[in-house]
């Protein structure tokens, strides 16, 4: 099974969502946050789930699980997750923050 590679700013942004969530529920938290990484397994595994998300950079593919986006690149070495972004989210203000790049 292959591993999706998590950016520094996809791990700190899984890390503030365990966090929000936790505040309630850290059963919660933890249930979201299996789901969020089961499925980067699952796009490592077979990439090209999702759309492409050309708003936010070239090669950027996006999937939904939880009601998080998840950002991601396909690489000849693996697939980078860039972002766990809340689907609730401005993404404008998302692609300002930055963080989708390697």
């Amino acid at each position: 099974m292959a591993k999706a590679i998590l950016t520094e700013r996809a791990k700190n942004d899984i890390y503030d969502i365990w966090l929000y969530i936790a505040n309630e529920s850290m059963r919660a938290a933890d249930d979201v946050m299996e789901r969020l990484l089961k499925r980067t397994d699952d796009i490592a595994d077979t990439p090209g789930q999702g759309r492409e998300r050309p708003e936010f950079g070239p090669g950027i593919h996006g999937v939904v699980e939880a009601r998080y986006l998840i950002l991601y690149r396909i690489r000849t070495d693996g697939v980078y997750v860039m972002r766990f972004i809340h689907g609730a989210r401005d993404f404008e203000n998302v692609r300002a923050e930055g963080g989708l790049e390697e």
